[in-house]
């Protein structure tokens, strides 16, 4: 039975055949792809110019999920051996300077142009492999030989990037493993994180310089204000699958993660990432016992790795599936565990966990607390999110809903209108939330017009009442 490998190997092959069908360069290419590809020689099929390289690229620039997954074990190659190269590099790395500057010139989008200028001190997130040179006359000499089109415009990127910084993404000096003869290329994981220094125009030159500075993940975890290229996506080897996943192609992510588990050069970071979306994808499947199962191994792998912040996020998870399954004492005793790591931190996870709890109160009737709840995961989220984001619309809809519950079908209407001022700024007006919620404020109109009839008909004998 073929592995999970051979089989996405198998299913590149068959797209890069029909695709090619005709061109006997690529045809001779192929031959070669299927008799000599092993693992150690992706980065030498990277930078060889053929379909493979250029539907990878398509892939990543346009976010393109079925390109990206056919290439799902290409991808997984590709960064284990970047991985291995960039450990070399750093051991062998002998300089005065731990800085290293490197360079790319490339053609921009006025637009992506624009967006990096007006966010200078703010953090991106580059999509694609970067290759980069350290030579700057070469990266320079390229951005003007690039033909420009309506819309484009030159760039040179200045990278800094400090070798003593932990927690990058890997990169690795590959022009020994290169199919291209060149000086020191610089090869960057996909999903590298960089701080924007400074963005001018050089008249003299007529191109626009980019100095960028390379973060740990440990910045972009502490920061909000972050800028993407192209796309929004997760950083690194797992985003395939967090695409996936965001996507609701709940199958397709499920397998790529699978498969990237028994992957033995991926770090238990990246294992646990991978656990925690098999545990989410488990979750929208309804499959509750292998949610709990993978959020278990990432505890695991997070306690092992001594993240505490990370525990805290998966008690969270692990509560959330017990609400789920109507388990509430397991839920509370999860999300109270999580309580104790989070709080601390004044986390923003701290909401999810408010409003699970919440969730819990009112299930079980304790709807004073359900609402104390609800109210401190609005509390935490002012502190994160804009005024009218989808989240209040979700959290009051939930006190609605509980204040309905209890009777006070009053203050259920305020809330739902509340909801409603929110909605309506971000959804059409034929969504399915906004009929849902309608159909929330007329229930509580009749019930609060109900009610007042069922107040005055106590003190009345009018025989209309005996029908409330």
């Amino acid at each position: 039975m073929p592995t999970n490998k051979e089989k996405a190997k198998k299913e590149l092959l068959e797209v890069w055949s029909t695709e090619c069908h005709g061109n006997h360069r690529e045809e001779r290419i192929i031959k070669q792809f299927y008799k000599t590809y092993k693992s150690q020689k992706a980065i030498y099929w990277y930078t060889r110019e053929s379909f493979l390289y250029r539907i990878l690229n398509k892939g990543l620039r346009e976010a393109d999920l079925d390109i990206l997954f056919g290439l799902r074990f290409f991808l997984v190659d590709l960064h284990n051996q970047l991985k291995e190269e960039h450990e070399k590099y750093l051991r062998l790395f002998v300089s005065s300077d731990p800085i290293l500057h490197v360079y790319r010139g490339q053609a921009i989008a006025v637009e992506e142009l624009n967006m990096i200028r007006e966010n200078q001190g703010q953090l991106i997130s580059f999509n694609n492999f970067l290759s980069i040179s350290t030579n700057h006359n070469i990266a320079i000499s390229f951005a003007k030989s690039v033909t420009l089109t309506e819309g484009l415009t030159r760039i040179l990127f200045k990278f800094n990037i400090d070798t003593r910084l932990q927690g990058v993404k890997p990169y690795a000096d590959i022009s020994k493993l290169s199919a291209v003869s060149t000086e020191a290329e610089i090869l960057v994981m996909m999903g590298s994180i960089f701080r924007i220094e400074d963005v001018n125009c050089d008249l003299s030159e007529q191109i626009w310089i980019a100095k960028l500075s390379m973060c740990s993940e440990d910045d972009y975890e502490l920061k909000t204000l972050m800028i993407q290229m192209k796309s929004e996506t997760e950083a690194g080897i797992t985003s395939l699958g967090w695409l996936l996943y965001k996507q609701g192609d709940y199958e397709k992510g499920k397998e790529f993660f699978q498969q990237l588990l028994p992957e033995e050069s991926l770090s238990d970071f990246d294992r646990a990432n991978c656990c925690r979306g098999l545990g989410l994808i488990a979750c929208q499947l309804k499959q509750y016992d292998e949610a709990l199962m993978d959020y278990s191994n990432e505890l695991l792998l997070t306690v092992r790795l001594g993240q505490q912040t990370e525990i805290g996020i998966v008690y969270a998870e692990i509560g959330s599936v017990y609400a789920r399954k109507r388990e509430f004492n397991l839920a509370l005793d999860y999300e109270t565990k999580a309580l104790d790591i989070l709080r601390p931190l004044k986390h923003p996870k701290l909401s999810s966990v408010y409003r699970v709890m919440a969730d819990v109160f009112d299930e079980i009737h304790r709807f004073d607390l359900a609402i104390e709840y609800y109210k401190k995961a609005l509390s935490i989220d002012r502190h994160h999110l804009e005024e009218n984001h989808a989240m209040f619309g979700s959290t009051y809809l939930l006190m609605g809903i509980t204040y309905a519950h209890m009777g006070n079908h009053s203050k259920a209407l305020d809330y739902y209108m509340k909801v409603h001022s929110i909605y309506s700024k971000s959804l059409p007006p034929n969504h399915r939330e906004i009929i849902l919620l309608e159909q929330n404020i007329q229930q509580a109109k009749i019930d609060l017009q109900n009610q007042k009839l069922n107040q005055v008909c106590l003190t009345s004998d009018d025989p209309l009442c005996q029908r409330f």
